[in-house]
């Protein structure tokens, strides 16, 4: 019998998800921060709302060539036309082309992946993580469909399921490549069987054991089809098919 969101897989979960270690403050606290503008997005005054979220954005993004490189990236691929008419190419201008789940997710998506690509076996690394930017466009593409998620909160579900096979891997090299030759086999993109067989949990646990780490709260949780602390929710069968298409 399947163990999945019981107190015990959720306990394993959240060990694994602790691999990436305490997430610095000025992490956290910016994708709180944004997390609490998003509301304000909505209302009349966008622009006033993309302002407050470039404030609180703008200095981790300086402070991070990494970060610069991939905002920069994601706003030549995403908003191609609004980037060639920004008078000013700042910091601070190119993150007031994204919606501040947008924003949010880019910064704990790189942060997580830094931390995973430093911990994991490079050759599995290089099999996984050129994934992550396919997911995030896909994930995008899902969650720009879907009722009550968007497009930052499509790109994070995207990104964190395969987020949290780095923390299997981080743990376990030789079972990690056992389940890939699986799942080519099978031609499968997850196994949530094989993964609760082999580590007592599954990857939806641990990627809502991250979010919530990393600063999310319960929402992406629900889109995960999981709650917390086995707390399950249950996704339509449509709502399903386009979860596991991210």
């Amino acid at each position: 019998m399947s163990n999945i969101d019981s107190e015990h897989s959720w306990q394993i979960a959240q060990t694994y998800a602790s691999q990436i270690g305490e997430v610095p403050s000025i992490f956290s606290a910016c994708v709180r921060m944004i997390q609490s503008l998003e509301g304000s997005q909505r209302a009349s005054n966008i622009a006033a709302a993309k302002q407050h979220v470039a404030d609180a954005a703008g200095p981790l993004v300086r402070r991070s060539p990494s970060l610069q490189a991939i905002f920069y990236y994601a706003a030549e691929t995403l908003y191609p036309t609004q980037l060639r008419d920004l008078k000013v190419l700042s910091v601070e201008a190119i993150i007031k082309l994204f919606d501040p789940q947008e924003v949010a997710t880019l910064i704990a998506v790189v942060y997580l992946m830094r931390r995973t690509e430093t911990r994991c076996d490079q050759d599995e690394w290089r099999r996984l993580g050129p994934k992550l930017q396919i997911s995030m466009e896909v994930g995008r593409m899902v969650g720009s469909a879907l009722n009550n998620f968007g497009p930052g909160y499509g790109m994070l579900l995207g990104s964190i399921r395969l987020l949290a096979l780095g923390m299997f891997l981080t743990h376990d090299l030789k079972g990690f490549q056992q389940y890939r030759r699986h799942l080519v086999k099978c031609d499968l993109p997850f196994d949530v069987q094989f993964e609760e067989a082999r580590w007592g949990c599954n990857h939806l646990e641990v990627s809502a054991s991250l979010v919530q780490v990393l600063g999310f709260g319960l929402t992406p949780s629900v889109g995960l089809g999981v709650g917390q602390y086995g707390s399950r929710t249950s996704p339509s069968r449509e709502e399903r098919r386009d979860l596991d298409s991210i």
